[in-house]
């Protein structure tokens, strides 16, 4: 799989040989507006862009029950703890 850390921050070509630089750097890429993305690596290596501006589904939490969907997932980034339990009770 192609690493966005290993391919410019190592000399590495995957996490066999990259040295796991994303342990110790940032990297962002900015898309065509000019916003930069936070790129992330999971335990798996497994690289994800977040986008410059957080999204938000609580305003349609009613249609999707309604839809039958009963499941979420959230994903925070770099929130701090306060944060993280206020968006996490919006969705409760």
């Amino acid at each position: 799989e192609h690493c966005v850390f290993a391919r410019f921050l190592s000399k590495g070509n995957s996490y066999q040989d990259c040295g796991h630089v994303c342990t110790r750097n940032t990297v962002h890429l900015r898309d065509q507006n000019g916003k930069d993305n936070l790129v992330l690596a999971d335990l798996g290596c497994r690289n994800t862009v977040f986008m410059a501006e957080s999204q938000s589904g609580v305003y349609n939490l009613n249609d999707w029950r309604r839809a039958g969907v009963g499941r979420l997932r959230i994903e925070l980034v770099d929130e701090d703890g306060k944060d993280s339990v206020d968006i996490v009770m919006a969705y409760l």
